[in-house]
C-alpha cells in the first residue's frame, strides 16, 4: 500500500507541475522560458496592420491654407481599372486652391484630400505621372491605369508633377481653340503661369 501511495502521489504531482520551459522543450535548448507567448499576451506581438494607413493633406471645411491638417488615411482601394500609385511629388495647381475654397469647375465633398497632379511609381516600379480630380495630396492613390503617362528618364519627378494640367492646357488652346496650324506664330502677352510658359516655350 505504501508504494501505491507513492505512485498516486508522483501521478498528482506530474499533473499538477508547471509546465516544462521553452529551453527543456526544444531539442537543442536554444529557446528559453523568456521567449514564450501566454494566450492574455497573443494580442501584443506585432500583427501587421491589415488595414493600412498612408499620410495625407486634407481638409474638412472649406477655406485657405489653415484648414488643410496633416492626417492620416486608409489605405486607398482601387477598383476595376486603377492601380494604387505611390506618390513621390504632387503638383500645387492654381486650381487646387479654387478648389479648397469650393469655387472650382465641379462642387467638392468633404472632407477631400485636394492634388490634381502627380507623379510617383506603379505597383510594377514603373515611373508614372497622372492627372487626377482630387486626391494627389498623399502618400498613395488609386488611379485609373488608363490615365497613367510612363515618364522618361530625362524628367524627373518634380518635373512631370509640374507639367500635366498646364502642359495639356496649353496644347488644348493651340490646337483645339486657336486651331494652331504649321507656320502661324504665337504672340504671348503674359507669361506669368504655367500656361502661358508653354505657349511662350
Amino acid at each position: 500500500t505504501t508504494r501505491t501511495s507513492v505512485k498516486k502521489l508522483a501521478a498528482r504531482e506530474k499533473w499538477t507541475a508547471e509546465p516544462p520551459s521553452m529551453r527543456s522543450r526544444s531539442p537543442k535548448g536554444v529557446r528559453t522560458e523568456s521567449n514564450a507567448i501566454e494566450p492574455t499576451t497573443v494580442s501584443d506581438i506585432g500583427v501587421p496592420n491589415i488595414l493600412g494607413r498612408v499620410k495625407a493633406i486634407q481638409i474638412e471645411e472649406f477655406g485657405g491654407p489653415e484648414v488643410m491638417k496633416h492626417v492620416e488615411i486608409p489605405d486607398p482601394e482601387p477598383s476595376d481599372g486603377e492601380v494604387v500609385v505611390d506618390v513621390a511629388r504632387a503638383g500645387i495647381n492654381f486650381g487646387d486652391t479654387h478648389i479648397t475654397h469650393n469655387e472650382y469647375l465641379a462642387k467638392q465633398d468633404l472632407p477631400l484630400v485636394p492634388g490634381g497632379e502627380i507623379a510617383g511609381t506603379d505597383p510594377d516600379g514603373r515611373r508614372v505621372a497622372a492627372m487626377l480630380a482630387n486626391g494627389g495630396y498623399a502618400q498613395k492613390v488609386a488611379v485609373p491605369e488608363a490615365w497613367l503617362v510612363p515618364l522618361p528618364d530625362e524628367v524627373n519627378d518634380e518635373q512631370a508633377a509640374a507639367v500635366l494640367v498646364q502642359g495639356v492646357t496649353a496644347h488644348a488652346l493651340l490646337h483645339y481653340c486657336a486651331h494652331l496650324e504649321e507656320g502661324e506664330t504665337v504672340v504671348v502677352e503674359a507669361a506669368a503661369g504655367g500656361a502661358e510658359r508653354f505657349h511662350g516655350g
